[in-house]
């Protein structure tokens, strides 16, 4: 059991890539955003700026892709 008044940390991963098939497609963004939980209560006591990276896919993204990342 955590003692009374512990913080729980989490980190949330986001990836967005071309498309699906990862034999076809590439990744283009990758982000990480981190939060820490009160155990005792469970309300987030903190939430730290997220950090995204991009990556150049070598061709011109799709509409599609564009649309649904806005990237």
């Amino acid at each position: 059991m955590p003692a009374p008044g512990s913080v729980f940390k989490l980190a949330v991963i986001d990836c967005e890539t071309t498309g699906l098939d990862p034999e076809r497609h590439r990744m283009i963004e990758f982000a990480v955003g981190t939060l820490s939980i009160d155990l005792d209560g469970g309300d987030i006591v903190d939430v730290e700026a997220p950090r995204s990276w991009l990556e150049d896919p070598a061709e011109d993204l799709a509409m599609e892709i564009e649309r649904l990342t806005h990237i």
